[in-house]
């Protein structure tokens, strides 16, 4: 499928998240290149939409105390009658399968771009608002072959972005790289889908970057922009639960994970998790999950190793789960 256009967001359109139709119109194109940058490789949906997000130019209140979560320049606040978010000029608000943006009438952000700052509004509604349809949003990596999937959960530089290029690189089918959606399936097992959205790769894992790769540099971090094109589509069924880790071997290794230790892992994923309604909601699916074969990834320490040595772990892992 072809990139959405920033015209199919000023015009407004049903985008496909999770399988459910999420509509979605911007004000102007200023602020339509802002979504482009996160879903222009979204599907559309074909139906009609269960989720609606809308935008203003004027900002929306949000609550006169400290932040409910410690997420870097990251305003959250849970309230009674939803949940109230701020990140640089733009704030939102998201409740009853609806999401309200605030801001950026001038078309910039100030201390982080208006692309970056409609990301970090948007990615933690769509936690809230999807786990309401039983879609529950991880902070993870996703990779498929045969129809069986490993989700990968880790902190932030722990290696989940180097596990999903050595998967697409090794022919895998990569799902997301940054997040995912789990379901429960009618036999009770689990399912996954990844966020259809751009693909982060480390830096020093590409040397001869792609035709339309885009540069990033955060936090001292270098990344290779890649479009979602790369990306799989669909549901696919979790065999094993995946936890990245720097190694200092020259190969990587399979670590077996307590489960107590997993079960930390995915709770600390869903990024509603501080949501105590939403957090007794997850926590069963959360157990369950980690029931699951988990092993600890601990990636080689040799770069030039690094891609290849998670490939054979990645398949080592799915024929053993």
């Amino acid at each position: 499928m072809d990139s959405l256009s920033t015209r199919a967001f000023v015009s407004g359109c049903i985008l496909d998240l999770a399988g459910l139709g999420v509509s979605l119109q911007t004000p102007d194109e200023v602020r339509a290149e802002a979504v482009a940058h996160l879903l222009d490789g979204a599907d559309l949906h074909p139906g009609a939409a269960t989720i609606e997000v809308t935008w203003q130019d004027g900002p929306l209140p949000v609550p006169d105390r400290p932040s409910d979560h410690p997420f870097p320049g990251l305003g959250l606040w849970h309230t009674d009658e939803g949940v109230a978010l701020r990140h640089g000029v733009l704030t939102g608000f998201a409740a009853d399968n609806g999401l309200r943006i605030g801001g950026g009438a001038d078309g910039r952000g100030e201390e982080s771009p208006l692309w970056l700052d409609f990301r970090r509004i948007f990615e933690p509604a769509m936690t809230y608002l999807q786990a309401a349809h039983g879609r529950y949003m991880l902070h993870g990596a996703a990779m498929a072959r045969g129809g069986r999937a490993l989700v990968v959960v880790g902190s932030t530089g722990a290696g989940k972005s180097t596990l999903a290029w050595s998967a697409h690189v090794s022919g895998w089918e990569l799902l997301a790289d940054d997040y995912v959606f789990v379901r429960i399936a009618e036999d009770g097992g689990f399912e996954v889908c990844g966020m259809r959205k751009p693909v982060a790769v480390p830096g020093e894992l590409m040397e001869s970057p792609p035709p339309g790769a885009r540069h990033l540099e955060r936090g001292g971090r270098e990344r290779w922009e890649l479009s979602a094109d790369i990306l799989g589509r669909g549901w696919h069924r979790v065999a094993a639960v995946l936890r990245p880790a720097h190694g200092d071997g020259e190969q990587s290794e399979l670590i077996p994970l307590q489960k107590s230790g997993l079960l930390t892992e995915v709770v600390a994923a869903f990024l509603a998790s501080g949501d105590q309604v939403l957090l007794r909601q997850w926590f069963p699916h959360a157990a369950a999950l980690s029931r699951l074969p988990g092993w600890e990834l601990r990636h080689a320490r040799p770069r030039e190793h690094r891609v290849a040595e998670a490939a054979r772990s990645l398949d080592a892992a799915l024929a053993s789960a």
